[in-house]
């Protein structure tokens, strides 16, 4: 890991900063206290909650606005579960190119502006912040063209499943503003053919991992109630992947809807695998939900063959792309 660190093709402060998290070294006020220097370990930034590690970044007041607005909350909600400083660097190390950018950057700025407050200065307010890490993510994708070039690899495809199993695709989206969602799913079978789908809308959505469950729910519905129970359930999601695969996000506010996905996939299905992929293999499920943006909070859909013509006209148009696998 620390070799990884420090090939990375960025400003030396952000190397700098990066090896300094991973190591606990930071001067957070908890971490100053440990050392036997007598402290207000109160967070300077809300001055609710001892600042450690995982308050400053992930679980402040203040900094949680700041993941939302730069649309980065499933990565918040991940990295706030792991147990160790070393985890999170890992795990931030692990991230796509460009959402590992936005990352880092997002936590040095945070890190800066709670390090100005922290010296007397005001509090940054969150636009402040969203638009210097904005403006960071630019300034280094502009330095970094070759480095981009050289991790540049073909977009993932949409694989069919295997003969003896269908396979179903789910998007949840969050809508911030009206706390509410959509969601879609579509079920196809070995050829890419589409045999059920299914659109709605939701209200009092919490996050956007909640809206993508929810989404999951009512797939695995809608498959329980038309015999489908050999599945490869596949989302792009990579939080919601965890929590189904684990109780890691029990106690988060999408835990009911986590465990009774895993309930439902344990005991009405007879073989039920769980995978992540990229948004490039879930262009039907996520142009399904938006769909729905427009309808009644009651009326969903569920569609069994024959499809609406709009539903055959988007699996169509993804089994034409290039990007679909035969």
């Amino acid at each position: 890991m620390w070799k990884k660190i420090w090939s990375l093709s960025y400003t030396p402060k952000l190397k700098q900063f990066l090896w300094r998290l991973a190591h606990n070294s930071l001067p957070l006020r908890k971490n100053i206290a440990l050392r036997g220097m007598d402290i207000d370990t109160l967070c300077p930034m809300c001055h609710r909650l001892d600042e450690d590690g995982g308050h400053c970044f992930f679980k402040c007041k203040w900094v949680k606005r700041c993941w939302q607005y730069m649309m980065l909350e499933d990565i918040r909600l991940q990295l706030v579960q792991l147990q160790t400083a070393k985890q999170v660097v890992q795990a931030i190390l692990a991230l796509e190119e460009k959402v590992r950018v936005q990352t880092l950057v997002l936590m040095w700025s945070l890190w800066d502006a709670r390090n100005k407050t922290n010296a007397g200065e005001r509090r940054r307010e969150t636009h402040e912040i969203i638009h210097m890490a904005a403006r960071l993510v630019q300034d280094m994708n502009s330095l970094l063209p070759r480095a981009n070039e050289k991790i540049m690899c073909p977009k993932k495809r949409w694989t069919p499943p295997p003969a003896t199993f269908l396979k179903v695709n789910i998007d949840g989206a969050f809508l911030r503003e009206a706390k509410s969602g959509v969601w879609g799913f579509v079920v196809r079978d070995q050829y890419g053919q589409a045999v059920l789908a299914g659109a709605g809308k939701l209200v009092a959505v919490h996050d956007a991992i909640c809206a993508e469950a929810q989404a999951g729910l009512a797939a695995l519905q809608g498959m329980m109630m038309h015999g489908m129970d050999r599945v490869q359930l596949e989302t792009d999601s990579m939080c919601l992947v965890s929590a189904l695969k684990s109780g890691v996000y029990d106690q988060a506010a999408g835990g009911v809807f986590f465990k009774e996905m895993r309930d439902m996939m344990q005991f009405r299905f007879d073989l039920i695998q769980v995978l992540f992929a990229p948004r490039t293999c879930n262009t039907v499920a996520h142009e399904l939900a938006h769909s729905s943006l427009g309808w009644d909070s009651d009326q969903p859909s569920v569609w069994m063959d024959p499809l609406p013509l709009f539903v055959t006209n988007l699996v169509d148009r993804h089994l034409a792309d290039p990007l679909f696998h035969e």
